[in-house]
């Protein structure tokens, strides 16, 4: 879900072959539960949770347009169009009623700011290696104000600073962007008032698939219904690890929502979230033909492959608490586990990454 790791972990494993320089990237959703009353019945119990209805998000993943891409990386003009600018118009959903469907949607008014604070870590294990010792770590303030809403669509304005990175030439930083999204979580009209996309990706404004990669179903759900929208990650690839002659295939993402339960007291939800993906890069090797002949020589060198191709398998899971009224996201979890392949040999790099975002104002 988080598709800010998938580029870090692409950086790190090229920056350690002396491919790419590296940079820094965030993830987000993992598990966490609130006081719930209306909850899915488990498949012990004799049922299978119901399908809901699928939707997935547009140029960057919206939950009614599957197979989309993401949208163009740092346009000439800063501003990339991104899915359906025309969504349906919603209303109050009013509070949850015991055993009714609920309406998740993004409800939000004019002059509204909300502060997130998120804590990031992530471990890697080299095959061979000893332990790489304590995770790198990140913390990120968010701040979220709508600057407009027009027809259901809320115009949001993300402003983010970051402290520690997993760039050792650039441990802070920050960035603006500004973006339109649907009652659906749907987004468009993504402008970089500050920095590029690959900065925005580096100070964690995860706007490209939905508010904070949360993305809504169609129809009201009742737990145990589902929803997914898919991601196609090569253009964060691309922004983030400029590779000229590159190739990028599977590099679409998959994350599938559950609704688990509904908190009547609390007015909140809960949802079960997982991500999967197998993105392939390949790429030529530099000609070393004309390097000096201490250098080209070199059995290293000599025995070095003509080209190589990477393969990482991602698969996250996490949770999501969702304020039902409003729709936005109370406290995201995520954990995920990439298995990347080392086309020197020697076998795989591990990495394992987990983010706690909480809203606090």
């Amino acid at each position: 879900m988080k598709h800010g790791f998938l580029s870090a972990s692409l950086i790190l494993l090229l920056g350690l072959f002396g491919c790419v320089p590296q940079s820094n990237t965030v993830a987000r959703p993992a598990d966490q539960v609130g006081r719930n009353s209306t909850q899915a019945p488990s498949e012990s119990e004799g049922e299978k949770p119901s399908e809901g209805n699928e939707g997935t998000t547009g140029a960057s993943p919206t939950p009614s347009d599957p197979g989309s891409s993401s949208p163009s990386v740092d346009p000439p003009s800063g501003d990339t169009p991104v899915g359906n600018t025309d969504p349906p118009v919603v209303s109050d959903p009013g509070p949850p009623v015991a055993g009714a469907p609920v309406s998740l949607r993004l409800n939000l008014t004019k002059g509204l700011e909300v502060k997130y604070k998120s804590t990031e870590t992530l471990s890697m294990q080299m095959p061979g290696a000893p332990d790489q010792g304590k995770p790198m770590e990140k913390t990120v303030d968010l701040v979220a104000k709508v600057t407009d809403v027009t027809n259901g669509s809320a115009k949001i304005e993300f402003t983010s600073n970051f402290k520690g990175s997993m760039d050792p030439s650039k441990k802070d930083g920050s960035a603006k962007v500004s973006v339109m999204f649907n009652p659906l979580g749907k987004p468009s009209n993504l402008k970089y008032l500050t920095g590029t996309r690959r900065d925005a990706q580096s100070a964690g404004i995860d706007a490209d698939t939905g508010f904070l990669n949360v993305s809504y179903p169609e129809n009201p759900v009742k737990p145990g219904d589902k929803w997914s929208h898919t991601f196609d990650a090569k253009d964060n690839i691309q922004a983030m690890m400029p590779m000229p002659g590159a190739t990028i295939a599977n590099s679409v993402m998959t994350t599938n929502f559950t609704l688990k339960s509904v908190d009547l007291a609390n007015g909140t939800a809960v949802l079960a979230v997982t991500s999967t993906g197998a993105p392939q890069i390949s790429m030529k090797m530099p000609d070393m033909s004309k390097m000096p002949d201490s250098v080209k020589n070199d059995p290293k060198v000599k025995n070095m492959p003509k080209s190589m191709t990477i393969s990482i398998k991602v698969n996250g899971t996490g949770t999501i608490i969702v304020d039902v009224k409003t729709g936005l996201p109370q406290q995201i979890d995520f954990d995920m586990t990439q298995v990347i392949s080392n086309p020197m040999g020697g076998g795989n790099m591990t990495q394992k990454m987990k983010a706690t975002t909480k809203k606090v104002s």
